[in-house]
């Protein structure tokens, strides 16, 4: 365990183990992961879905705008 390093995935990541530039088939979901930090790392990515709310002020045929 000397030589190990971990890396914690919170939630909304997930986390995919790159040994030797190969990636790994399984990922990583809240979890603490243990790994070699000379031939591998842990790359992380946030996949939280974010909402946005679009509001259009268009013109119509007669020129009054109208909120869509």
């Amino acid at each position: 365990m000397i030589l190990s390093r971990s890396a914690i995935i919170g939630p909304g990541e997930v986390g995919v183990k790159q040994r030797l530039g190969k990636f790994s088939h399984k990922s990583h979901v809240q979890v603490t992961v243990w790994f070699n930090p000379f031939t591998t790392r842990v790359i992380k990515t946030n996949v939280q879905i974010t909402n946005i709310e679009l509001s259009l002020s268009l013109p119509s045929k007669e020129g009054l705008s109208v909120v869509a």
